[in-house]
């Protein structure tokens, strides 16, 4: 991890943020993209509609290190309420001390629902969203799960009424739930094939958000570039300060060269003058019908 926040702290701060922002979500879209869009036009000189509050990705932010905290045993899960279509009234799925727990059943027996409650109560590369059930028209409250646990040196275990957006017990984190959604694989330099760890992941992540950065770009560029070719209007007389501002935008290529926001502008800008020869034209023409 030390390797990983040397490196991040030269990366610019916008990165540096949407790495703290993948330790929180397993993806970025919506507002995370957004702000990281203003946030790379700011560091630009690009005009932005507000200023954007960086975090980068310190220490705290990275999972922790378990390697030699107690072990922490998972003994029961359940009873379940407002999760998917388990239900609520069924008898704790429990979890063998010493050995290994079988769960199995036909489909739609609950497997990958009570699967996608230990991957949120634990550690896993893959993020599992909780849902009510999607059946039932009334909303019943926040998903929520009785857990028990016991803590290597502990007399007793735990018992918890766990509910969601509330973090779990840090205890759980102990605990590392692996399945075909977390099976990153890389190779090493031998050739090797090996499971992704925690931190290639984040980066390989990063590099996802970055492309998706570049996409926003290029569909602001693609517009910003069918606006530019809309025809400039013509039939300013030559000579004219008008006719020759226009004569720049269209044969320069040099952006220095151009005219600035504010001379064009001034050159739109209507006067009192141009007011009372318009008033002169008007009445000119009354005259000659």
């Amino acid at each position: 991890m030390d390797d990983l926040l040397a490196w991040v702290s030269k990366r610019p701060d916008w990165q540096q943020d949407a790495l703290r922002r993948l330790t929180e979500k397993r993806e970025l879209a919506g507002n995370d993209l957004e702000e990281l869009q203003q946030r790379i036009e700011q560091s630009n000189g690009l005009a932005s509609s507000s200023p954007v509050t960086l975090h980068p990705l310190k220490k705290e932010h990275l999972r922790k290190e378990v390697a030699t905290a107690p072990t922490t045993i998972l003994g029961s899960i359940g009873p379940v309420r407002n999760v998917d279509r388990l239900a609520p009234d069924q008898n704790p799925l429990q979890f063998a001390i010493n050995g290994i727990t079988l769960v199995y059943g036909p489909n739609g027996s609950g497997k990958s629902g009570y699967c996608r409650l230990i991957k949120k109560l634990c550690r896993s590369l893959h993020d599992a969203p909780l849902r009510n059930n999607v059946y039932d028209a009334e909303t019943k409250g926040p998903p929520e799960v009785a857990v028990a646990f016991k803590v290597a040196g502990e007399d007793s275990k735990r018992e918890i009424v766990w509910r969601q957006p509330d973090s779990p017990p840090p205890e759980l984190a102990r605990i590392s739930v692996f399945d075909s959604h977390a099976a990153g694989l890389y190779v090493d330099g031998d050739r090797n094939i090996e499971f992704l760890p925690y931190e290639l992941d984040l980066l390989n992540r990063l590099a996802l958000v970055m492309l998706d950065v570049e996409d926003r770009f290029n569909a602001r560029e693609r517009t910003l570039q069918a606006a530019v070719k809309t025809p400039l209007p013509t039939g300013y007389t030559i000579g004219t300060d008008v006719s020759t501002a226009v004569a720049r935008l269209v044969t320069t290529s040099a952006i220095d060269q151009l005219p600035s926001e504010q001379a064009l502008r001034d050159l739109a800008a209507w006067k009192g003058e141009d007011e009372e020869r318009l008033a002169v034209l008007s009445q000119d023409l009354l005259s000659l019908a």
